[in-house]
């Protein structure tokens, strides 16, 4: 996921980068990439927004508790990559952090 978000870095050039939309899933593409943007420009890091589907939410549910949530259900989506139920809790520290301000 890290080469993936070095070739958005070269494509950007000089361009500063002040927003990223992430798919979460159970986090990982989302803690790798928000991780890399941190790691190459701390403070000037662009904002990260996680999105994901309302009926497999698990981060959301973890942002607003504070903690790795599990969510039930269908957790029916036409992605079935983001079909999760569970915060990955090697991710989670890292987007715990790095989504915020």
């Amino acid at each position: 996921y890290t080469v993936m978000a070095e070739e958005v870095v070269e494509q950007a050039g000089d361009r500063p980068l002040t927003h990223v939309f992430l798919q979460a899933g159970c986090g990982g593409l989302a803690a790798a990439v928000a991780g890399h943007f941190w790691q190459r420009w701390g403070a000037s890091r662009p904002q990260v927004v996680i999105v994901e589907p309302v009926s497999a939410a698990p981060l959301f549910e973890a942002a607003v508790s504070g903690v790795p949530s599990r969510v039930t259900g269908s957790l029916d989506t036409v992605m079935s990559g983001l079909a999760c139920g569970e915060v990955s809790e090697i991710a989670w520290p890292i987007l715990r952090e790095a989504t915020h301000s």
